[in-house]
């Protein structure tokens, strides 16, 4: 060592006492340095060497070396310094491209992109490097914009496809990227993750389950994508197979906090109280702060109707965790079932302070409202609900319900138009907008063909053959009105309503004693009825 050591300041001596060392003298005592690891005097040796001769492939080896050893800085230096005297290569310009994005040098980089586009012809390696410059840079446009270029170049090359694929996706065009990957000749496990998750962002949860699917046949011991396939199962309500993946999780880290939970809402979907009240208690158990397990067993104990219990758990939670809208939704909802009316309105009111738009909180304000007697209130939280969550079906029920309490009757058929647009299966919204109108005596062409639409999906549903009845009632025609109502009859035998109307049928068929008879037995069921206390007494 003591006699390197002593060659090497000999060496550096020499330079003040000659203008000039021996080119191949001085590379080679470079690649003994740089070969024995002693790459700071390698450096200096190679400095030196370019000092006396700036030559491309001296100074290229330096742009290497320092690239190696991650001096981006000096590469950037290097090339401002000798950028107008060398052309460097294709190689040499890809490293200092890279350095430029690293040291966030804008203007280096755009020079050189176009300096490296100027080598023809570029090689596919070229393209993608280029594509993948530009999505480091977040430059997605420019991306796109090189791969327009050269896609009739490289028509077959599914590296590039990918890459534009993948652009595509992030740009939110998902239905075109996928189509792309679908199109690939040959797909990899790159291909499959994308698409399992693109086709899951699409809720198409039948081909995202497939390819997470063909995933974990290459990733077996992967408990990510098992979990991300217990998403998909728990989308498609197919809970039980969501259970049974659950438990492989479990077998591989059975003490999980996570795991457990995930198994205890399993359960609960699968209405096993008591297997997802240990599971989450185990969750708990091992981690106290665990806020959804709290929520989930507030859950379990609203279904065992036991809501203080429920009330308790879920104050917990929002202990907890107070920034989940949802958890401070389903503790208003627990008090308005308790029916703490005053205690509500502040807490309604102190949540929409902090959070005004939210679709959870303002329905709760509204369904709170239409049980009291300020249901225009009630209309205005809705609406605001609706705003952010138009595509809830039971929303614009609801709605509807109230607008028709209050007789506006065009209001609430907006609302049921929403409702079967959304569901066009909908049985309940026929049968309601169809028996609204029938009750108001108005559209009934259009009320027997509403009902008519909501037998097809349930024929044997009493309430709706009341319904039909009832529309034929008001039509005139009572003979089919009776046939219905008696139909309806067989159906549901306590319902004070069918047999309010089956007595109305009758008396306008003129059997009156059958009539009250009827009368007599809608009482049953409703004997504080003064409109029929006052038709059995007539």
């Amino acid at each position: 060592m003591r006699k390197t050591a002593l060659i090497f300041i000999l060496f550096l001596s020499c330079i003040y006492f000659q203008k000039k060392i021996d080119e191949d003298y001085l590379y080679l005592l470079y690649q003994n340095y740089y070969n024995f690891s002693q790459f700071d005097k390698a450096e200096k040796a190679l400095k030196l060497l370019i000092s006396f001769y700036p030559k491309e492939r001296y100074l290229e080896e330096y742009i290497r070396f320092l690239y190696l050893f991650k001096k981006y800085d000096d590469v950037i230096n290097v090339y401002k310094k000798y950028k107008d005297k060398i052309n460097f290569s294709k190689e040499i310009t890809g490293y200092i491209m890279a350095c430029a994005l690293i040291e966030r040098e804008e203007k280096v980089y755009d020079s050189l992109r176009n300096y490296f586009l100027s080598f023809i012809p570029l090689e596919e390696k070229d393209v993608e490097f280029l594509i993948n410059m530009e999505i480091l840079r977040k430059d997605k446009k420019k991306a796109l914009e090189i791969i327009e270029l050269f896609e009739n170049y490289f028509k077959e090359s599914e590296n590039i496809l990918r890459l534009k694929a993948r652009i595509l996706i992030e740009n939110g065009k998902l239905n075109e990227g996928v189509e792309i990957l679908e199109n690939l000749k040959t797909k990899n496990e790159g291909d499959f993750v994308l698409m399992a998750n693109t086709y899951q962002r699409l809720n198409d949860y039948d081909k995202s389950f497939f390819y997470f699917l063909k995933l974990d046949s290459l990733r077996k011991d992967d408990l990510e994508i098992k979990r991300n396939i217990i998403h998909i199962l728990i989308q498609k309500n197919d809970f039980k197979k969501a259970d049974s993946i659950c438990d492989i999780l479990l077998s591989y880290k059975g003490t999980d906090p996570e795991y457990l939970r995930l198994k205890g809402y399993l359960l609960y979907e699968n209405n096993d109280l008591t297997g997802a009240m240990k599971n989450l208690l185990l969750s708990i158990e091992f981690n106290p702060d665990d806020d959804l397990s709290y929520y989930y067993m507030a859950r379990i104990y609203y279904k065992l109707s036991q809501y203080d219990k429920a009330l308790n758990y879920i104050k917990k939670a929002i202990s907890i965790n107070p920034n989940v809208p949802e958890y401070l939704s389903y503790k208003i909802f627990l008090m308005i079932i308790k029916k703490e009316r005053k205690e509500v309105f502040y807490e309604i009111k102190n949540a929409l302070k902090r959070y005004s738009d939210d679709p959870g909180i303002n329905y709760l304000a509204g369904f709170f409202f239409s049980q009291t007697k300020d249901k225009k209130k009630a209309i205005n939280f809705y609406k605001k609900s609706l705003k952010y969550d138009s595509l809830n079906s039971n929303k614009w029920f609801e709605l509807g319900m109230i607008y028709e309490s209050l007789n506006m009757v065009e209001n609430a058929e907006k609302c049921f138009e929403k409702v079967i647009k959304i569901d066009s299966l909908n049985a309940s919204a026929y049968n309601y907008w169809g028996y609204m109108l029938a009750e108001r005596g108005i559209k009934l062409e259009l009320a027997m063909k509403l009902i008519e639409k909501a037998l097809q999906i349930e024929p044997n549903n009493g309430y709706y053959l009341d319904s039909m009845g009832w529309v034929y009632y008001k039509m005139g025609e009572y003979e089919k009105a009776k046939d219905y109502l008696y139909n309806a009859l067989q159906v549901l035998d306590s319902d004070p309503v069918i047999f309010e109307h089956y007595g109305d049928v009758l008396m306008k068929l003129g059997d009156v004693n059958r009539a009250k008879e009827f009368y007599k037995k809608a009482l049953k069921f409703d004997p504080k009825n003064k409109n029929l206390l006052k038709k059995v007494g007539e």
